[in-house]
């Protein structure tokens, strides 16, 4: 099993109650599905920078499939509750017909 991380620590838990007001920001990139191993169409290997050579061929279902990650991205976006949050590389997509608008 590939271990989970740590709670974030919520910066006003760690501020004097005087601190008087203040801002907090998290920024997450989420690595998108498509920057998963993707394959160079020139070469028809997978291109070295996306490659995760240090993620096994047994954990990568685990770390870098996106139905295994993206409950635990939500997990995590949820428990930083920032005032900002700074989101990069976020993939949508929705069924065509379908009427779910989450």
């Amino acid at each position: 099993p590939h271990p989970s991380f740590p709670p974030v620590k919520l910066l006003h838990e760690s501020l004097p109650d005087n601190s008087g007001p203040y801002l907090s920001v998290a920024s997450f990139n989420l690595l998108a599905p498509c920057y998963v191993r993707p394959v160079d169409k020139r070469t028809g290997g997978i291109q070295p920078f996306a490659a995760f050579e240090w993620i096994s061929d047994v954990d990568t279902p685990e770390v870098l499939d996106i139905d295994k990650r993206g409950p635990r991205l939500l997990a995590a976006l949820r428990s930083c509750r920032a005032d900002v949050l700074c989101i990069q590389e976020l993939h949508l997509s929705r069924s065509v017909g379908s009427d779910n608008e989450e």
